[in-house]
């Protein structure tokens, strides 16, 4: 099964809703990318490795309205 942008935007918009905790969000998108690696378009692929990066401390962290304008992207396709 291909995991869609759409799907992943869906996903990512649910995790911001229980509220933007970087390290908690790159978490999560490191263990959707071990889950649907090979099952994704190159750009999805790409977009979940800077996310992960999140985890890693706070120099590499996002605003929060940056992650909800991915959200918006994604969901248009």
């Amino acid at each position: 099964m291909i995991y869609s942008k759409k799907e992943f935007a869906k996903d990512l918009k649910a995790q911001l809703d229980r509220g933007y905790e970087p390290k908690r969000i790159g978490n999560w998108a490191h263990q959707m990318y071990l889950q649907y690696c090979g099952r994704v378009d190159r750009e999805l692929e790409e977009i979940m490795v800077d996310l992960f990066v999140l985890e890693e401390g706070p120099e590499f962290e996002l605003p929060e309205s940056k992650l909800r304008e991915l959200v918006e992207r994604l969901e248009k396709g």
